[in-house]
């Protein structure tokens, strides 16, 4: 069933979405848009709690998603299932289960979200438009990307717990000693 949706969404593909989901996958590439969201709000910014919890979000997300389950599942992606399916971005070589950009995304964005409301919500539907496009593109199937949004909101909704429980002591104490002023 799930194949067949995703052979259902390639049969209606256009030009313009072909592009424009190409360009929103991007964003979820290896983590780095949102690693970089990440940092910026963490260097940049007069609270380092936003930044500290979108990068803890999506550490816990690249450790279980990415280099534990992926590798336990083992999951083919549905191009590599049906050869018809023509890809227009770049073959991805790892292994489809769960979605690691919707991981990421959503990680990242829920993050965002638990610190800045108004922003975390226009990140969430950035997020969204990144997990349809990992299905409009046919590289994976609705399970992988369902599954890595659930684990994204887990980890992005855990994150401000554990830096306020694990993180938060030590950033303080390293940003003294660099001589940094730190303000959760």
């Amino acid at each position: 069933m799930e194949m067949q949706f995703i052979e259902f969404l390639y049969a209606h593909h256009t030009p313009f979405l072909d592009r424009f989901f190409s360009l929103i996958t991007v964003l979820g590439n290896k983590g780095i848009f949102w690693i970089v969201m990440g940092l910026l709000f963490f260097i940049l910014a007069k609270k380092k709690k936003t930044g500290a919890c979108m990068l803890i979000a999506l550490l816990l997300g690249a450790v279980f998603g990415n280099l534990i389950i992926k590798n336990i599942v083992m999951r083919s992606r549905p191009f590599w299932v049906n050869p018809g399916l023509q890809l227009i971005i770049k073959s991805p070589s790892d292994y489809s289960f769960p979605s690691g950009h919707t991981l990421s995304s959503f990680g990242a964005s829920v993050a965002l979200y638990k610190n800045r409301k108004t922003l975390g919500r226009i990140f969430i539907v950035v997020a969204a438009l990144v997990a349809f496009s990992r299905l409009y593109l046919s590289v994976h199937y609705p399970s992988d990307v369902i599954c890595g949004m659930a684990m994204g909101i887990f980890f992005g909704s855990i994150s401000p717990v554990l830096y306020e429980k694990k993180v938060k002591a030590f950033l303080e104490a390293l940003c003294r000693k660099l001589h940094i002023r730190y303000e959760k």
